[in-house]
């Protein structure tokens, strides 16, 4: 039997440097206060440390770049027979279907998150579950 927990240690323990690297670029790009400092990790004296936004203005931009572009859907098989474009067409109705669900209650578009998960981490991944429910008649007023 698998040992699911052990796959998971492994896999992070494979990951550390990236995450260790991704961590870095992650508070530099949120503006944490920056403090020179010698080999020794060790404040240099007599130097005056300021803190620039760019890195921060310019992940905006990047982040706004990625959410004014066009979404574009491709399923590809090797089986002639697969219909592609209904594959398509299913996962670009979900996508409306999870976006429809979070702005009712009040919460954001999953692409904005995941134009967020690209720009800082470099990946992004989500679990998607479909529920089928039966058809419900509405009945028409008179």
């Amino acid at each position: 039997m698998t040992d699911w927990l052990k796959l998971h240690e492994e896999k992070k323990t494979e990951r550390n440097e990236l995450n260790a690297r991704r961590d870095v670029d992650d508070r530099l790009v949120t503006s944490f206060k920056y403090i020179m400092q010698d080999v020794k990790d060790t404040r240099i004296k007599d130097i005056v440390n300021v803190t620039m936004n760019r890195l921060r203005v310019f992940k905006a931009y990047v982040e706004a770049s990625l959410n004014k572009a066009d979404e574009k859907v491709v399923a590809e098989s090797d089986d002639e027979k697969i219909d592609t474009a209904e594959i398509e067409e299913l996962i670009k109705a979900s996508f409306l279907s999870a976006n429809y669900r979070l702005i009712r209650r009040g919460e954001w578009r999953l692409e904005p998150y995941f134009d967020q998960q690209a720009c800082m981490r470099g990946e992004a991944a989500d679990l998607v579950l479909f529920q089928m429910q039966p058809e419900r008649r509405v009945s028409q007023p008179s």
